[in-house]
């Protein structure tokens, strides 16, 4: 079963559209945040100093409305989360990070991740304003806009990290809550 988190969105606010995650830890599996908004930060999820592990998670169509917001998909501040078999497919962020936007002392891992189609100005897919390491492991991270990592080296070719375009059977719906995708 899947558990869908605030699909449709919620607008009214500034931080974490489906979630907002301060010193936290737990896991979230078998979700989906689809189609949500914030203002400033993390469409989808905003965590701060948090340990959250996310699991068989799509992260699709969000947003970050201001032109200085960051982190379409997933927004963090500090903290050691993993993220383990998830889908960030085409979210927005007005600013950085289209995809997920990070800053102070992020030390994530992502294992077996694909995030593309995703738009900001700056790091369409990863934007890294960090000063700890990301860990890519079998990471598919091509195909967003303007460019697919910033501020972090592409790891593609090292650790199993891909270096091909995911291919999903159908995002062509307005809302993400529609699109198939399953890979081609």
């Amino acid at each position: 079963d899947q558990v869908v988190l605030a699909s449709n969105g919620n607008a009214n606010t500034h931080y974490g559209g489906a979630i907002y995650g301060y010193y936290n830890g737990g896991q979230l599996s078998h979700a989906l945040l689809v189609d949500n908004t914030a203002r400033w930060y993390g469409g989808g999820a905003y965590l701060f100093a948090s340990t959250m592990a996310l699991s068989q998670v799509i992260v699709a169509g969000n947003a970050v409305t201001s032109s200085a917001g960051d982190g379409g998909g997933v927004h963090m501040i500090g903290g050691t989360p993993t993220f383990t078999q998830l889908a960030i497919v085409g979210n927005f962020a007005g600013d950085t990070g289209g995809g997920i936007a990070t800053e102070q002392h992020n030390a994530m891992v992502l294992t077996n991740v694909a995030m593309t189609g995703n738009t900001a100005v700056y790091g369409g897919g990863y934007y890294d304003g960090s000063v700890w390491d990301p860990t890519f492991r079998y990471t598919d991270v091509q195909g967003n806009s303007p460019e697919d990592f910033w501020g972090w080296p592409s790891p593609v070719g090292s650790d199993g990290n891909l270096s091909v375009a995911p291919g999903f059977v159908d995002t062509s719906h307005p809302l993400a809550r529609y699109w198939d995708l399953h890979l081609l």
